[in-house]
């Protein structure tokens, strides 16, 4: 009898572990299939873009010329009018909707209640525009209930639940702020300074567009939760059309040339320089050689030689650092001491290691320079290695 039982209970046992292994099996099919499923998805969207850009280029047709508050995004055509039409490109998310409502601007596209057609209606028909769908504001209500907010466009989508097109809230709350509250910033001011500096960077001095842009970097910094800490946080809670780390290096430039010009404006270029650092996808290396740039002509020469110095012992093989560090010892400036000797030996130290792609950075028409400099200077002959 005992032996009975214990047959029956192996039979059920055996029973029970090829369910399992069936289970499992099964399992692992629909997760192939998944898998395979994602990847169709995602190779189906790149060739979807692919097609888009290629028919852009075959139709080769002139965008519209933009409003000067949305002219530069880093986009194809073909790809910002995937984005507007409301498809994520491929491996990418959905950017926000004032994003999307900038591209549209940025590409001509003027639908009824966008950013292009707000800025045509008069304030009482922005107003009416939402008195219909259930909100009424004036001046001063309006002024009340932005204080504190960070953006224009979600106020409106806060002040209007349900509206149709869904855009409009958004569109009109933005229009309303900037004319009721022009000295208030709102991320939407600030990504209209943004844009209206690029097409000022024509200015040979450069002046123009830095003097617009450092007044939008002190309202973005002040507008920017401390939680944010990378440019991808930036762009996602801003919405701007610019990606805020390409107008970050675009700023750059103009922030170094003004530097070297004006003596006053160091102190203002080193905390825009070290906002900067504190973003986790900022191109460090490169944020960290201005600081140095700009340490130097403020009278700290040794200080920024030593951040240099620092790269350089943090990744011997970065040529990055070797460059600018022979480019500070060689810098043209009143309060800089040029030493074209060690200069030289920076960068055939440099050039002994194995470098990545040091071809990029110019080290061997850096030395040449440096040497001829040398030569033709009182200083004391560098040192040329053997002929």
């Amino acid at each position: 009898m005992a032996r009975s039982k214990n047959s029956e209970r192996r039979r059920e046992l055996r029973k029970r572990k090829k369910a399992l292994k069936r289970k499992r099996k099964q399992s692992s099919k629909d997760a192939a299939r998944s898998a395979a499923t994602d990847r169709s998805a995602e190779y189906e969207g790149a060739m979807s873009l692919m097609a888009a850009l290629l028919a852009d280029a075959a139709a080769a047709q002139p965008l519209p010329t933009p409003p000067d508050w949305a002219c530069a995004a880093s986009y194809t055509p073909a790809a910002a009018r995937m984005v507007a039409s409301g498809r994520a490109l491929p491996g990418s998310e959905m950017p926000p909707p004032h994003h999307v409502a900038k591209l549209e601007a940025w590409l001509g596209i003027d639908r009824p209640w966008g950013l292009l057609d707000v800025r045509t209606r008069t304030t009482e028909e922005l107003v009416a525009a939402l008195e219909r769908h259930g909100t009424t504001v004036d001046r001063a209500t309006f002024a009340e209930r932005a204080r504190g907010r960070r953006s224009a466009w979600k106020l409106g989508q806060d002040l209007v639940d349900g509206a149709d097109p869904a855009h409009l809230p958004g569109a009109v709350a933005t229009e309303l702020w900037r004319r009721w509250l022009p000295d208030t910033p709102c991320y939407e001011s600030v990504c209209d300074s943004i844009q209206r500096g690029y097409p000022l960077l024509d200015d040979s001095t450069g002046e123009k567009p830095i003097a617009l842009w450092m007044d939008a970097w002190r309202d973005l910094s002040h507008l920017l939760p401390a939680r944010i800490s990378s440019f991808r946080d930036v762009a996602r809670e801003t919405g701007m059309l610019q990606l805020p780390g390409n107008w970050v290096g675009d700023m750059m430039q103009g922030v170094m040339n003004v530097a070297l010009s004006d003596e006053a404006f160091v102190s203002d270029a080193l905390a825009f320089v070290r906002w900067a650092r504190r973003f986790d996808d900022a191109p460090l290396s490169g944020v960290v050689a201005d600081e140095a740039e700009l340490l130097a002509i403020s009278g700290a020469q040794e200080q920024g030689i030593a951040i240099l110095e620092a790269c350089i012992e943090a990744d011997p093989r970065d040529p990055m650092p070797v460059a600018r560090l022979a480019d500070l010892l060689t810098l043209n400036h009143p309060r800089v001491t040029t030493d074209y000797t060690r200069a030289a030996a920076v960068l055939r130290d440099g050039m002994a290691r194995s470098l990545r792609d040091p071809e990029s950075w110019g080290l061997a028409s850096r030395l040449e320079w440096i040497e001829s400099r040398a030569a033709s200077t009182s200083e004391e002959p560098v040192h040329r290695g053997p002929a």
